[in-house]
């Protein structure tokens, strides 16, 4: 293996931001409202059984709702350190190496590539959605690189990832995080994937987390024909749990 998984290592993190905020707080509020429910009417299964039924029920879906809820909490402010490192660790960076991030969002991935590519460059790209993280915008990205102290060796631009705008053969790593799904058929994937092999140099990396279109982003890398395609298996960082892809342009 040219580029072997590697077990993520602890560090310090900013707030990145909540993955899909509205439906984490929906989880949570739906899960507090039907635990309260469940407690209140077992008090009273001893009169009607079927209550008493209803309210296990209830009780039931309140711990699963308020399980994933917090599951994605907890991956805002650890899994996500720990979803980055393992990315990354996976590309097998030189710190003269240049890296381009799609869906940079605040610059979780983007970063931490930044702090190991001390004689490179890394640039991120984003269209801004509000929806799977809020607030989002290319200032708070610039902000928490200051704060990171690596300001000097990021460059954040808007643009769409089916039309990247750079040149050819202009990095040596590329990264797409939880972004990919975002896109909404299998041409504007393949469409990206295109425009991926494009902006890589020979023999450039490019590592893909998603939890969605495994099977088909794999398959559209071989007909692009990117080389020594790996994919891991379930990682827990995220709920839903993420793979990732490898591949060598």
């Amino acid at each position: 293996m040219i580029y072997p998984f590697t077990r993520p290592q602890s560090s310090t993190h900013l707030a990145y931001g909540l993955e899909a905020p509205r439906l984490v707080y929906t989880l949570l509020i739906i899960g507090l409202c039907l635990g309260f429910l469940g407690f209140v009417s077992l008090r009273f299964h001893l009169q009607w059984q079927w209550l008493g039924f209803l309210a296990v029920l209830a009780m039931a879906f309140a711990g699963l709702f308020l399980l994933v809820g917090g599951w994605m909490v907890w991956s805002a402010f650890k899994g996500k350190a720990k979803a980055a490192h393992f990315l990354l660790s996976s590309l097998k960076l030189k710190p003269q190496m240049s890296l381009l991030d799609l869906g940079c969002g605040r610059g979780l991935v983007l970063l931490e590539a930044a702090k190991l590519l001390t004689r490179g460059r890394v640039v991120g790209l984003d269209n801004w959605s509000q929806f799977d993280l809020y607030p989002n915008s290319s200032m708070q990205t610039l902000d928490n690189a200051r704060w990171e102290g690596v300001e000097k060796r990021v460059k954040v631009d808007s643009g769409d990832m089916r039309d990247l705008p750079y040149p050819p053969n202009a990095f040596d790593r590329l990264t797409a995080h939880l972004s990919l799904h975002q896109l909404g058929s299998r041409s504007d994937r393949l469409k990206t994937l295109e425009e991926i092999k494009r902006v890589l140099k020979p023999k450039g990396l490019l590592a893909i987390a998603d939890f969605q279109y495994i099977h088909q982003l794999t398959q559209d890398l071989r007909i692009l024909g990117f080389k020594n395609i790996q994919v891991s298996g379930y990682q827990f960082f995220y709920f839903p749990p993420v793979k990732l892809i490898l591949a060598q342009k």
